[in-house]
């Protein structure tokens, strides 16, 4: 292992020196006060790193993208600021780095396509760097798994060159994927029932699609029907919706009962089945419920709950579980709870499922409003933005940390950077 002896006026010059001669894998092994205020600081590659660094030297592509951060570090090496002030510039140093990074992805690609390196699979030819410049914006969205993959494929029959594949354009590509409802379906003469697992939100939706129903036409003409025979006697929400709604309410535990009960609310314009939750992975339960409201025909129409706040692979797992025949669409809640509504906006996409209202809190008044497609859109964009941000201000915060760490640290701890 080759070891080198760093000698600088303060601890942030020293790493600069250590950045830009050994690069982001150095370790350092010592690091002691010298007289005057200076440092000294030994470090090194390890053997296996050594041998890489050397071998690439001569391979390595001169990108915008991949601009070494060392020019940042080394950024008024003779003024030596004050930590702060070295601290505040490479901050906004790393920030501009940062955004040319994004900026620079199509530049990187047309040059690969250009000056192709001997040993890169991944960029062999034009069609596999657009593949991967597509799944990167998607990325960026919080956009992965099946959809991802059925997008990328649609956009490639295009035909179009990478230059071309920007935000804008797969940001307008996306919106011709996104179904949502013309009509609210509150506003026609329907049967409703809502499905989906315990704990996403079905029996909160339904008091809200009741409020917003009521503002419009009165509590006379909605009708309840829940499935929910365990908190019959207890505490059934919707039973004390109903009661604080004025809404007539019926119980339904079999197709019998449910074609009386729908029967019993026959003069009633909208009504609204809250019914029980099955895991989707219950399969028995789950076919017993769709078989139970498939029994009356076309004449109930469901639709899937999607909470925001759960992982994609769940929401899969979900929407396959509860496809049915009478299966109209989807609702979205708990998004105030999520970081992204892009994974089950994906779900829906994917399992070709309009998406007809978005719950965003508890409020049951104003916490939900009728899906369109281009706030959807421009709210994914949004909350990727914020990603971006907070990972930028986690980078900071760690270089920061680290740079205090080491100022403070002893003569001989040991670590990477």
């Amino acid at each position: 292992m080759k070891l080198l002896r760093f000698t600088a006026i303060n601890m942030q010059k020293a790493m600069a020196d250590i950045y830009e001669k050994l690069g982001p894998d150095a370790m350092i092994y010592t690091s002691r006060q010298l007289a005057g205020g200076s440092v000294e600081v030994v470090a090194g590659l390890p053997a296996d790193q050594q041998v890489e660094a050397d071998s690439k030297k001569a391979e390595r592509v001169e990108s915008p993208l991949f601009e070494d951060f060392s020019a940042v570090l080394n950024a008024n090496k003779n003024a030596a600021p004050t930590p702060p002030e070295m601290n505040h510039q490479m901050i906004e140093r790393l920030n501009s780095q940062l955004q040319l990074m994004d900026d620079n992805i199509k530049k990187l690609s047309h040059q690969i396509t250009s000056r192709p390196l001997e040993n890169a699979p991944h960029f062999d030819n034009q069609e596999s760097i657009q593949r991967s410049v597509l799944h990167y914006h998607l990325n960026k969205l919080s956009i992965t798994g099946q959809f991802a993959n059925r997008f990328v494929r649609d956009f490639m029959t295009l035909g179009v060159s990478t230059d071309s594949i920007t935000d804008t354009a797969i940001e307008n590509k996306l919106l011709s994927y996104i179904e949502t409802e013309e009509k609210e379906f509150i506003d026609q003469r329907n049967i409703c029932a809502l499905i989906g697992p315990t704990g996403i939100g079905k029996t909160t939706t339904i008091a809200k699609l009741a409020k917003r129903y009521i503002s419009r036409y009165g509590a006379k003409s909605l009708g309840f029907i829940t499935t929910d025979y365990n908190d019959v006697a207890r505490k059934n929400h919707l039973r004390y919706y109903s009661t604080s709604f004025d809404v007539d309410m019926e119980y339904a535990n079999t197709e019998s009962e449910l074609t009386g009960a729908l029967h019993a609310l026959k003069d009633k314009k909208l009504i609204l089945i809250d019914t029980h939750g099955a895991s989707q992975r219950d399969h028995v339960n789950v076919a017993k419920l769709l078989s139970f409201l498939e029994s009356q025909g076309e004449k109930v129409s469901t639709y899937l709950t999607l909470p925001c706040n759960v992982q994609e692979q769940i929401l899969d797992e979900v929407a396959r579980a509860f496809i049915s025949t009478n299966l109209r669409g989807c609702i979205l809640t708990k998004q105030d709870e999520s970081i992204s509504i892009a994974p089950a906006v994906s779900i829906s996409m994917n399992y070709k499922m309009p998406i007809a209202y978005i719950c965003t809190g508890q409020n049951i008044n104003t916490d939900i409003e009728k899906a369109d497609s281009r706030k959807i859109i421009q709210q994914i964009m949004t909350e990727s933005a914020a990603m971006k941000k907070t990972a930028e201000i986690n980078l900071f915060q760690n270089v920061d940390r680290v740079i205090q760490k080491m100022q403070e640290g002893s003569s001989d701890r040991q670590g990477t950077f």
